[in-house]
């Protein structure tokens, strides 16, 4: 079995628990989309999800690497804020999905 990464990018001005809301329908519908048949290689196979509130804010792709370099399939997705070109806050929630 192996890996796939899987993100979403989600508004940076909710909170903590709307952000887990929010995810939470991410997961839904991937699994949803994907048949509920597990070993996807998406969101659907994550459950909780580790939230890093720094003070350091990435680009889109510096927050997709973050992603990727401190997950792994097994475990929960991390979720990160970056600054988008126009100066708007966003999060990125993502990592490893098995498959």
């Amino acid at each position: 079995m192996g890996g796939e990464l899987d993100y979403v990018e989600l508004d940076g001005g909710i909170d903590k628990a709307d952000l887990q809301a929010e995810f939470e329908t991410v997961v839904e519908q991937r699994a949803w989309d994907h048949g509920h048949g597990g070993y996807t290689g998406t969101l659907a196979e994550k459950e909780g999800m580790t939230v890093e509130f720094s003070k350091v804010l990435y680009g889109s792709l510096g927050a997709v690497e973050r992603a990727l370099e401190n997950t792994d399939k097994w475990g929960p997705p991390l979720a990160c804020r970056y600054t988008d070109r126009k100066g708007n806050s966003r999060w990125v929630v993502g990592g490893w999905c098995s498959s």
